[in-house]
C-alpha cells in the first residue's frame, strides 16, 4: 500500500515537473516571437532602430546648416516672412476693434437709457467718458510694424535656437563632412588632424560619404547627405551610448538564438513526463479529483468566457515570466511560476474537456441548461409575464450592457493589461444583471399591491422587504400622505410658476410700450429741432420693433405650447444648417467679443426635421450665448454623430450669476439674466425646446458654475 502511494506521489511530482516543463516552453515561444526579429540582422548597426537615430541625426543636422544656414548674419527684415507680418498685424488690428466696438456697446446702451430719461448732462458726461476710454484703448493695444517685426524675428531667434541647442546635443554620432563646392568643413570632433587616424582607434562604426555600398540602415541618410554636396565621414565613437544600444542587441540576439533552442526541448521533456505519469494514474489522485470537482462546479458558459480571456493574456503572462526569470530569479518569480503552471494546468484540463463536450450534443445540451445564461432565461421569464415589464427590463439590459463597453472602452486607454478589465466588466455588467432582475420581482410585487389599492382594498400593505429605491417606492405607497403632501407641493410651485410668468409678461410688454407713449408725448413739443424728431423716431423705431418680437415670439411660444403647428419634416443636412446659422449672425458674432470654436463635420449629416423650425433653434441659442456670454470668453460649438444620433453642444461663460434651476429655465419668459436688464423675450430657450420635442429631439441643459451648457439631439 505505501509503495503505491510513493509511487502514486512520484508520478504526481513528475506531471507537476512536466506542467512547469510545458510553461517554460511557451514562455520561451511567445518570447522567441518577439526576439526574433534580431535574427533578420547580423549588427545593432544595420538595425532598424540605429537606422531611426540616423534619420534623426540628419534632420537636426540638415535644419541647423542648411534651413538656418547665416542666420545670424540676417537681418530683421531677412527674418520676416511678409504673409506672417500680415496675419499678425490683422490679428493685432481686429482685437483692436474688438475692444473698441465692446466699450462702444458697453456706454451705448448707458447713453441711451440716460437720453430715453432725459438726463442730457449724464449723456454728455458718459459721451466724454466714453471718448476718453477710446482713446485709452488705442494708445494701450495700438501696435507699430516695428513692433510687430521685433515679435516675429523673436519668434523666428527662439525657432532658431532651439534648433540650434538640438544640433548642439548631438553627441552619440560624430561627423566630419565637408562641401563639394564651397569647401565648408562640418564636424563635431576636437582638436583630430588626422580622421583616418581617429576612426581606426576611437570608432564602433563608421561609414564614409559617398557610399558606394550603402547597408539599408544607412541608404536614406548616405543618399540625402551626398545630395547636399557633402563628402565626409559619419563615425559612432566607441565612447557613444549607441554603443550600449548595440551590445543590447547581440544580447537579445543571442537570446533569441538560445529561446530557439530551448523551446523543443522543454516541449519534448513536458510531454515525455507526461506520457510517462499516465494519464489515468494521475487523474485517480485525490488532488487532481479535488481540482477537477471545483472545475467541474463552474458553470459551461463561464468555462468558455474564462478559457477565451486565459488565451488572451496568456501570451503576456508566459513573457513577463521570462523577462523576470532573466533578470534575477527571487521568490517573486518563483510565486509567478507557479501562478503561470496553475494556468498551463487550467488549459491542460479546460480545453479536451470544452472540445469533447462541443462534440457530444447531448452533453453539450445538458451543460447548457445548467449554464448562467440559461438560468437567466428561466429567470426571466419566470419574474416578466407583463410584456411591458418585459420590454422596460430589455432595455435597462441593454443600457447596462452599452454602460460595460464604455467601461471597458476607458479601461483600455489606461492600463497596460486590457484583457482584464474587459473580463472585469463583463462579470461586472452581469451581476448588475442579476441585482436588476432581483428588483423586478419587488417591483412585480409592488404592482400587484397597487392594483389591489386601485380596486379598494385600502388595508393592503405592501412588504417593505430590504433597503432601496423600491423599498422606499412601497414605503411611499403605504404612506399616502406623504405622496399627497408632495402633490400639494407641485401644485404650490405649478402656482408660483404662473405667477411669475404673469408678472414677467406685464414687465417685458410695459417696458417698451411705457418707452413709445414717453417719445410720442415728447414728439408733440412744438419747439423740437429736426435732429431730435429723427432721434425720437429711431428711438420709437427700435421699441415698436422690440415690442413686435415680443407679440411675435409669446403667439409662437403659444402654438407651441398647444402643438397646433404643422411640420414640413424633410432630409436636412444638419452641418449644412448649423453652419448657415453661424454665417447669417457671423456681424453679431464678430461685434460680440466672443470667441467662437466651432467643430463641424466637412461631411453631410442628415436627420429628418423641419429646416426652418430647426434654424430658428439655432438662432436661439447662438442668440443666447451672445446675449449673456462674458465678453472676451471663448464659445465652443460640437456637432457631432454616433450610430443614431446627431448631437449639437454649445458651451459659454455666463457673464450673470445662473441662481436658477435648470428646469424652470424652459418655463415662458424665464432668463437665465435676473435682472432682466438684457435685450429679449425670455422666449427663446422655451421655443427651442418645443420645437426639437415636436421634432422628436431632445434639448438639455448642464449649468456647472459659470459654465451653461446646452445639448441638442436628433434621430438620423
Amino acid at each position: 500500500m505505501d509503495i503505491k502511494l510513493k509511487n502514486k506521489n512520484l508520478k504526481l511530482i513528475i506531471f507537476v515537473l512536466s506542467l512547469i516543463s510545458i510553461t517554460l516552453a511557451l514562455c520561451s515561444m511567445f518570447n522567441f516571437k518577439v526576439n526574433k526579429e534580431y535574427l533578420n540582422f547580423k549588427s545593432y548597426f544595420e538595425s532598424r532602430q540605429f537606422e531611426s537615430r540616423l534619420n534623426e541625426f540628419y534632420s537636426d543636422f540638415k535644419n541647423y546648416n542648411v534651413d538656418y544656414k547665416d542666420y545670424g548674419k540676417k537681418s530683421i527684415d531677412d527674418k520676416i516672412n511678409t504673409d506672417n507680418f500680415n496675419n499678425l498685424k490683422n490679428q493685432y488690428d481686429n482685437q483692436l476693434e474688438n475692444k473698441l466696438q465692446d466699450t462702444e456697446n458697453q456706454y451705448d446702451s448707458q447713453i441711451e437709457n440716460a437720453e430715453s430719461n432725459g438726463n442730457k448732462d449724464k449723456v454728455t458726461r458718459l459721451t466724454e467718458e466714453k471718448n476718453k476710454k477710446l482713446e485709452e484703448i488705442k494708445k494701450q493695444n495700438t501696435k507699430s510694424a516695428d513692433d510687430i517685426k521685433k515679435e516675429l524675428a523673436k519668434r523666428s531667434d527662439d525657432n532658431y535656437n532651439s534648433v540650434k541647442k538640438q544640433y548642439e546635443s548631438i553627441t552619440d554620432i560624430k561627423y566630419y563632412l565637408k562641401d563639394s563646392k564651397s569647401g565648408d568643413i562640418y564636424s563635431n570632433l576636437n582638436n583630430v588632424d588626422d580622421i583616418q587616424n581617429y576612426i581606426k582607434s576611437s570608432s564602433a562604426y563608421s561609414f564614409s560619404l559617398p557610399n558606394n555600398s550603402p547597408t539599408t540602415s544607412t541608404r536614406y541618410v548616405s543618399n540625402q547627405l551626398s545630395g547636399l554636396g557633402l563628402e565626409g565621414y559619419v563615425i559612432v565613437p566607441k565612447t557613444s551610448p549607441l554603443v550600449s544600444n548595440s551590445k543590447e542587441f547581440n544580447t537579445n540576439k543571442i537570446l533569441a538564438i538560445i529561446q530557439l533552442i530551448v523551446f523543443p526541448v522543454f516541449l519534448a521533456a513536458g510531454v515525455l513526463m507526461l506520457r510517462y505519469s499516465r494519464k489515468a494514474e494521475i487523474d485517480n489522485h485525490s488532488l487532481i479529483i479535488a481540482s477537477k470537482k471545483l472545475y467541474n462546479k463552474v458553470p459551461f458558459d463561464l468555462k468558455l468566457l474564462i478559457l477565451f480571456f486565459a488565451l488572451i493574456i496568456s501570451p503576456n503572462i508566459y513573457r513577463d515570466l521570462y523577462y523576470q526569470g532573466m533578470n534575477v530569479i527571487t521568490s517573486d518569480f518563483f510565486i509567478n511560476l507557479i501562478l503561470t503552471t496553475l494556468l498551463t494546468y487550467f488549459l491542460y484540463i479546460s480545453i479536451p474537456d470544452i472540445i469533447n463536450c462541443l462534440k457530444n450534443r447531448e452533453n453539450l445540451l445538458a451543460e447548457i441548461k445548467s449554464g448562467l445564461l440559461y438560468k437567466f432565461k428561466d429567470i426571466i421569464l419566470g419574474c416578466l409575464k407583463d410584456k411591458n415589464l418585459m420590454f422596460i427590463t430589455i432595455i435597462f439590459i441593454i443600457g447596462t450592457v452599452i454602460f460595460g463597453v464604455i467601461a471597458a472602452a476607458i479601461s483600455l486607454s489606461a492600463h497596460a493589461a486590457p484583457e482584464l478589465f474587459i473580463l472585469a466588466t463583463i462579470l461586472y455588467v452581469f451581476f448588475v444583471i442579476i441585482l436588476l432582475l432581483k428588483n423586478i420581482v419587488k417591483l412585480d410585487k409592488i404592482i400587484k399591491g397597487t392594483d389591489e389599492i386601485v380596486k379598494g382594498n385600502l388595508s393592503y400593505v405592501i412588504k417593505e422587504k430590504g433597503k432601496g429605491n423600491l423599498s422606499r417606492l412601497a414605503h411611499n405607497i403605504n404612506n399616502m400622505k406623504t405622496g399627497i403632501s408632495k402633490a400639494v407641493e407641485s401644485q404650490m410651485k405649478s402656482d408660483r410658476l404662473k405667477s411669475e410668468l404673469i408678472t414677467n409678461v406685464s414687465h417685458d410688454l410695459k417696458t417698451p410700450l411705457t418707452s413709445i407713449i414717453n417719445y410720442v408725448d415728447l414728439l408733440k413739443k412744438e419747439d423740437l429741432s429736426k435732429e431730435e424728431v429723427e432721434g425720437y423716431i429711431k428711438v420709437l423705431e427700435r421699441k415698436t420693433e422690440r415690442l413686435k418680437v415680443l407679440i411675435e415670439d409669446l403667439f409662437e411660444a403659444s402654438k407651441m405650447a398647444s402643438g397646433a403647428v404643422e411640420l414640413n419634416i424633410e432630409k436636412v443636412d444638419v452641418a449644412q444648417l448649423l453652419s448657415q446659422s453661424l454665417a447669417e449672425l457671423d456681424e453679431k458674432i464678430k461685434a460680440s467679443g466672443l470667441i467662437f470654436k466651432v467643430n463641424i463635420p466637412h461631411h453631410k449629416v442628415y436627420s429628418n426635421l423641419d429646416g426652418k423650425k430647426t434654424w430658428r433653434v439655432f438662432e436661439n441659442l447662438i442668440g443666447n450665448i451672445l446675449k449673456y456670454s462674458q465678453i472676451g470668453t471663448r464659445v465652443y460649438i460640437d456637432l457631432t454623430e454616433n450610430d443614431d444620433k446627431n448631437i449639437i453642444t454649445m458651451k459659454n461663460i455666463s457673464a450673470y450669476e445662473m441662481e436658477f434651476v435648470v428646469d424652470e429655465i424652459f418655463e415662458r419668459f424665464k432668463r437665465g439674466d435676473t435682472s432682466r436688464a438684457t435685450e429679449g423675450s425670455g422666449l427663446g430657450l422655451a421655443i427651442a425646446k418645443s420645437i426639437v420635442d415636436l421634432q422628436g429631439g431632445r434639448l438639455d441643459i448642464d449649468i456647472d458654475g459659470d459654465l451653461f451648457k446646452v445639448r441638442v439631439e436628433f434621430n438620423k
